[in-house]
C-alpha cells in the first residue's frame, strides 16, 4: 500500500507540476472548472426563481442534490476517467508494454497515475454546495442518513472505476473505445436531473 501511495504521490506531483509550468493557463484553467460547476445551481436558482421550480423539489434539496452529483463526477474525473484514455492511447501508439513491465501491478499503476487535478475543483464544488444545503436544511452530520449518503457516494465511485476498467479492457478488443467513453457520457448526463425534469 505504501507504495502505490508513493506512486500517486509522484505521477500526481508530476501531473501538477506539468500544468503549472503556465501558471496563467492553469489559473484560467481552475477557473474555468469552477465556473462551468457553477452554471447548474446558477440556472436552477434562476428556475425556481421565475417559477415554482421542480415539482417535489425544494430549492435547497435540489441543490443538495446537485452538489453529490458534483462531487461524484469529480470523484470520477480526478481518479478514474483518464485510465482508458490512457489505456486507449498506449494500445493504438503500441506503447502499453511500458505500463506491463512496470515493478507494479498494471492496474494499480495506471489507477495511481490517472490523477487530474481538475476533478479536485468539482469536488471541492461539489462538498461545498453539500455543505451549504445540509446547513440550510439542518441535517444532521451524525445520523444513520449521512452514513448512507457516504457509502452510496463510494458504491458511486466503485461504480465509475469498475466502468473505467470495463472500458479500458474492451480496448485490447477493438482498439477505438472512444464512442463506448462519450456514449456513456451522454447517458450519465442524464442522471444530473431527478427524474420529474
Amino acid at each position: 500500500m505504501k507504495k502505490i501511495l508513493k506512486v500517486f504521490k509522484k505521477t500526481s506531483e508530476m501531473t501538477l507540476s506539468e500544468d503549472m509550468v503556465y501558471k496563467w493557463n492553469f489559473l484560467i484553467e481552475l477557473l474555468a472548472v469552477v465556473s462551468i460547476d457553477l452554471i447548474g445551481p446558477l440556472i436552477i436558482l434562476l428556475i425556481y426563481n421565475v417559477s415554482s421550480g421542480v415539482p417535489g423539489w425544494s430549492l435547497y434539496e435540489f441543490f443538495l442534490f446537485q452538489g453529490t452529483i458534483m462531487l461524484v463526477y469529480g470523484i470520477n474525473y480526478a481518479f478514474f476517467i483518464h485510465i482508458p484514455i490512457t489505456v486507449t492511447h498506449q494500445v493504438r501508439n503500441g506503447i502499453f508494454d511500458k505500463t506491463l513491465i512496470k515493478p507494479y501491478n498494471p492496474l494499480i499503476y495506471l489507477t495511481a497515475s490517472s490523477f487530474n487535478w481538475e476533478g479536485l475543483a468539482q469536488i471541492a464544488t461539489g462538498l461545498a454546495l453539500i455543505i451549504f444545503t445540509g446547513i440550510k436544511l439542518n441535517l444532521s452530520l451524525f445520523s444513520f442518513n449521512t452514513l448512507e449518503f457516504l457509502i452510496l457516494i463510494a458504491i458511486a465511485a466503485i461504480f465509475f472505476y469498475s466502468f473505467a476498467i470495463i472500458l479500458s479492457s474492451l480496448v485490447f478488443l477493438v482498439i477505438q473505445t472512444w464512442a463506448l467513453l462519450d456514449l456513456f457520457s451522454k447517458i450519465s448526463d442524464v442522471s444530473r436531473y431527478p427524474l420529474d425534469i
